[in-house]
């Protein structure tokens, strides 16, 4: 009975780390302008995904998720917190430090999170650049990127992925009130396009592009996308 005892007692530990080693980060928002709230506040707020890529419920209370080089136990994911079998968990990093909201928030000029299991043994860990609004940033096949497509709960869409985010286009004019209709226009790096919307909407490549300067009057937010090359240059509006 002793050894029968031991042998069950080796295989759970075993499958615990297994399902620990399943949970990952899949996808974050560090600077959060429209789009996702959270459900307690309404809020919009820097947000951090985890992703189950087992078959099974996991339990992730007592996880730890820190942005800190030295304190690894940051910020510990409350009792109840159970992501289903290829489900996702998302987790507020706000600073309100209850509930599934964290004790930090992101930084939108870059950093590392990283995910510890209960024992402090690290799962996983993302670095990321500059964060712009309107956009996430994913786990895709083979590393990560920018997504302007925003999935939170949900798998990521790596269709509307870019690489890398390079030298920056500009707007003329500059977001301000004027008196009477403006012409806008778009002064962009060489070869590239740039997609735009009038209604306030975040732009994709599915949105209209611009060509030639236009007229605008009323209350209006327009932002543009300029892409070359699979690579974001960045997202602009006024």
């Amino acid at each position: 009975m002793k050894v029968i005892f031991k042998i069950f007692g080796a295989f759970l530990i075993s499958a615990s780390v297994s399902n620990a080693q399943n949970i990952v980060i899949n996808e974050l928002v560090a600077k959060n302008d429209a789009g996702f709230q959270d459900p307690d506040f309404n809020n919009y707020t820097d947000w951090i995904e985890l992703h189950n890529q087992s078959g099974g419920s996991v339990d992730v209370s007592g996880y730890y998720l820190t942005d800190s080089k030295s304190d690894t136990t940051k910020w510990q994911l409350p009792s109840g917190s159970i992501i289903g079998a290829n489900g996702f968990l998302v987790v507020y990093a706000d600073n309100g430090n209850v509930n599934l909201h964290t004790n930090f928030k992101l930084s939108s000029a870059g950093e590392t999170v990283r995910l510890f299991s209960p024992s402090k043994v690290m799962l996983d860990e993302v670095q990321f650049n500059e964060q712009f609004a309107g956009m996430s940033y994913g786990r895709v096949t083979g590393g990560w990127a920018y997504l302007t497509n925003i999935t939170p709960l949900g798998a990521n869409n790596e269709s509307s992925q870019f690489s890398n985010v390079e030298d920056r286009p500009s707007i003329t004019p500059v977001s301000g009130v004027y008196a009477g209709s403006q012409m806008v226009s778009f002064s962009i790096p060489q070869g590239a396009t740039v997609h735009f919307t009038t209604d306030g909407s975040n732009p994709t490549t599915s949105s209209p592009i611009y060509s030639n300067p236009f007229q605008v009057s009323g209350t209006t937010v327009v932002k543009g996308m300029a892409v070359q090359n699979g690579k974001l240059l960045s997202l602009i509006h006024i």
